[in-house]
């Protein structure tokens, strides 16, 4: 295979299956040669006619941008003994529709699936894979298994789509070796770290253990400890030996696997780690015995203090804009005065927060309608980068009404201005000094400016603020469809060998999907109109739709233009929110209940052997009662989401207040200890 047949497009489809990757072979891009079982970089990248991928059982690692800008479609399975996907590894195949993760796939780099259009994730790895920023841009259900679907949903993994247990009746689970050995680590070890045989094993000889072992079901690398640990050859071995489960608690190695954490740093013994890298999870395990200098990075920005006055067992992670889930906020200005903050509301769909401050005399930047900036004209990005305070970079407005699929609604400003991690939330002006965007992300390939920065444009800002002062959450339009403009889609055609369409314009938005029920489908667009006007403003790509669909409410009326046959027609359409309906949305709290909860005993604990939930103490009226839910019930999960405190329930309600199906699943027991489940409707017909 040479670089000739992929661009000629004879290669159409790889299957690999029974080949055996070996060094020193040509490499395909530039002079790389190969490595043992490993998809060399760059290997297919460029491919345009390949579109199916069958990679060999013995592959440990695929390349950055192997399989980038080719065609793949339908399903990708990686083999289980793959243990690191590359950067932009699979990006750019926007056809692909599933992905089968190995089982040992540990790690998942920048971009690796990145605009493409899987639909499914299937995550057969137990312990979620350490990911990357860009990991993938098409919200999928990732698929995993229900034993581990809290260690998911309290990763990285829930920023990149909605999560999912079930797995097993997929891909059925294998015996984990770990809780095979659960209760024999007691019966033969004297720590739960397995350094030290109990001594009547201690005394026999390596036969009569190897016996033992055997004869009480000890699986074979267990038993292999075991010997090691009884000939003291263990602390030789057991640096890169470590068994998931029983390391002793200072190994850092341990705590990485243990916490889902990449690139961390061991805190003492045993106070926990810290992330290095922007974006990783971060635990903290005690209030002190923090390494001087120790960072933590959230949302870009680093913040020792929050290091130091972490409580134990806390868990800090990345948020919105630093500001979502946290107890305390502390604005400081350029002056170095600080202010206390409270949250007055968020909105996590175009990763916005309003706080506000008790300050009096304050001077308040000039709010530009950024409508009006035009590409090419110049800007400053303001920011925090790298630490770096009060930094100012110039560039120019490179494009606008840009699209990520990194935000639920998008319409970015992009600019050159150098934006890196810290200058998130930074002002974006003009040369007049007035704001025309909100400084939001970076996409590179190496984290780091690259030419490429992204700014939430201030007519999208304005709106968000007025909702959440207004209604205490953001009232989003809906137009209800799913597209893409009308060049890409011609491509496509052209990809999938097919005659390209002629639809009567080379402008305008190809409307892809219409949701049933939705404001489109009530006003007659059908799939394969384009759309070409909204209101008389002409739109080319979808991020111009999005852009002024979110500066519109529910109720409010626009006019579509668009083609039909080729035919232009004019239609009124009347926008809908994710109800489906024109109400006003709003955040209902547990008034809505109608019922008084508290936290479990410890006594209920034990007596139910669970480890937490809420019980009902009182059922007033409200929707619980409507529901049938009794005074007693010990609520558990709300919307797949565990109840610890009544907080918790709070929020369970708030989400599912706003969403498109206003609905709380609450799982738990009766005071028999018997299993129940109800449905708590919390919209009126």
């Amino acid at each position: 295979m040479t670089e000739l047949d992929c661009q000629e497009n004879r290669i159409t489809s790889l299957d690999l299956a029974g080949v055996r990757i070996v060094a020193g072979g040509s490499a395909y891009y530039e002079d790389l040669t190969t490595k043992d079982d490993v998809v060399p970089e760059r290997w297919m990248q460029n491919c345009p006619a390949l579109t199916r991928i069958v990679l060999p059982e013995s592959v440990k690692e695929v390349g950055a941008w192997a399989f980038s800008s080719c065609s793949l479609k339908g399903k990708l399975v990686i083999p289980d003994g793959v243990s690191k996907l590359g950067d932009d590894a699979f990006s750019y195949n926007g056809k692909l529709d599933t992905v089968v993760l190995g089982s040992h796939t540990a790690t998942l780099s920048k971009g690796a699936f990145y605009s493409t259009g899987v639909k499914h994730v299937y995550a057969r790895r137990r312990v979620p894979p350490s990911i990357s920023s860009y990991l993938l841009s098409s919200n999928p259900t990732i698929h995993v298994y229900t034993a581990v679907l809290d260690d998911y949903k309290e990763s990285g993994w829930k920023e990149y789509g909605s999560i999912v247990g079930g797995l097993e009746e997929v891909y059925p689970l294998d015996d984990d070796p770990t809780e095979a050995v659960n209760g024999l680590r007691e019966q033969f070890f004297e720590d739960a770290a397995c350094t030290t045989l109990k001594a009547e094993y201690l005394a026999m000889s390596d036969g009569e253990l190897t016996e033992a072992l055997t004869a009480a079901g000890m699986p074979a690398f267990m038993a292999d400890i075991a010997l090691k640990v009884k000939n003291d050859s263990w602390a030789a071995y057991e640096k890169d030996c470590r068994i998931h489960g029983y390391c002793a608690y200072s190994d850092a190695k341990y705590w990485n696997s243990k916490l889902h954490i990449r690139s961390a740093s061991f805190m003492g013994n045993p106070t926990g780690v810290y992330a290095k890298q922007s974006g990783d999870p971060i635990y903290v395990f005690v209030d002190d015995d923090v390494p001087e200098g120790a960072t933590l990075y959230i949302a870009g920005m680093a913040v020792d203090k929050m290091v130091n006055s972490a409580k134990a067992g806390q868990r800090l992670r990345k948020g919105l804009n630093v500001v979502d889930g946290a107890d305390e906020l502390t604005v400081t200005l350029h002056d170095n005065k600080e202010y206390s903050a409270r949250i007055i509301g968020t909105d996590k769909t175009t990763d916005l927060a309003l706080i506000k401050i008790d300050g009096k005399n304050l001077p308040a930047i000039r709010i530009a309608n950024s409508d009006n900036v035009k590409v090419g004209e110049w800007v400053l990005a303001i920011g925090n980068p790298l630490g770096l305070n009060n930094t100012v970079t110039a560039g120019i407005i490179s494009a606008k009404a840009r699209t990520l699929g990194a935000n639920g609604v998008e319409s970015f400003i992009q600019t050159d201005a150098a934006i890196n991690a810290g200058n998130s939330g930074g002002a974006l002006v003009n040369t007049n000094g007035e704001l025309v965007g909100i400084n939001a992300m970076l996409y590179s390939q190496t984290g780091s400016y690259s030419g490429y920065g992204f700014a939430i444009p201030t007519t999208m800002m304005n709106k968000v603020v007025e909702d959440l002062k207004k209604f205490g959450t953001v009232q989003r339009a809906m137009i209800g469809i799913s597209g893409r403009d009308v060049k890409t889609q011609v491509d496509l055609e052209k990809e999938e060998g097919k005659e390209a369409t002629d639809y009567g314009t080379m402008e305008g938005i190809y409307v892809g999907e219409v949701v049933d029920g939705s404001a489109a489908s009530e006003a007659g667009i059908e799939k394969g109109d384009i759309i070409t006007e909204v209101d008389g403003q002409k739109v080319t790509k979808f991020g111009d739709l999005s852009g002024i669909i979110a500066q519109k409410r529910p109720g409010d009326k626009i006019t579509l233009t668009y083609l039909h046959n080729k035919k232009k027609q004019t239609k009124i359409v009347t926008l809908r929110n994710e109800q489906g309906n024109t109400k006003v949305v709003k955040n209902a709290d547990l008034d809505v209940l109608g019922a008084d909860f508290r936290e479990i005993t410890k006594a209920q604990k034990e007596q139910l052997e669970i480890s937490y939930g809420l019980e009902v103490i009182k059922v007033n009226g409200g929707k619980m009662k409507e529901a049938g839910v009794p005074k007693g019930f010990i609520i558990q999960r709300v919307n797949d989401e565990a109840m610890n405190t009544i907080e918790d329930l709070q929020n369970a309600v708030k989400d599912a207040s706003t969403s498109k199906e206003p609905v709380l699943i609450i799982k738990g027991l009766f005071p028999t200890g018997k299993r129940g489940y109800f449905v708590v409707q919390l919209q009126n017909d």
